[in-house]
């Protein structure tokens, strides 16, 4: 886990930090001015910036905040399939992009077919073929 790579929108997802707090940490970690969305960097770096999670559960007593964020956000995905953005778009965009990263090829797909099942039934097959042209 520690070799995936997040953007700052994924961070604000997953953690629930605002997304200008995300961008400042970026920019002090990167030494730049202004971050773009595709600049990523790695959890193994992110995550110094992180504390441990105190639980009851030992599975997770003492684990760090960000694996611990997402550990817990993978099964998430299933609550953003109703969204309208990623129907909209037959896919996840924007910090929900971190599912593409951390779920199984086989939750890809469900995701995709029923995102695809959703946007044919709003906005018709038409709609349906000329979003999925531009992928």
């Amino acid at each position: 886990m520690d070799d995936l790579r997040l953007n700052y929108q994924e961070l604000s997802f997953i953690s629930d930090l605002s997304q200008p707090y995300c961008k400042d940490l970026f920019c002090k970690l990167l030494g730049v001015d202004k971050v773009k969305k595709n600049e990523e960097i790695n959890v193994s770096v992110l995550k110094e910036g992180f504390s441990t999670v105190s639980s009851l559960d030992d599975r997770y007593d003492g684990l760090n905040k960000l694996h611990f964020y997402l550990a817990m956000k993978k099964d998430a995905y299933k609550n953003n399939l109703n969204c309208k953005s990623s129907i909209k778009l037959i896919r996840f965009s924007g910090g929900k992009s971190i599912f593409y990263k951390i779920l199984s090829d086989y939750e890809i797909e469900h995701a995709n077919h029923v995102l695809s099942v959703k946007h044919e039934y709003l906005y018709g097959t038409v709609s349906m073929n000329k979003v999925l042209s531009k992928y």
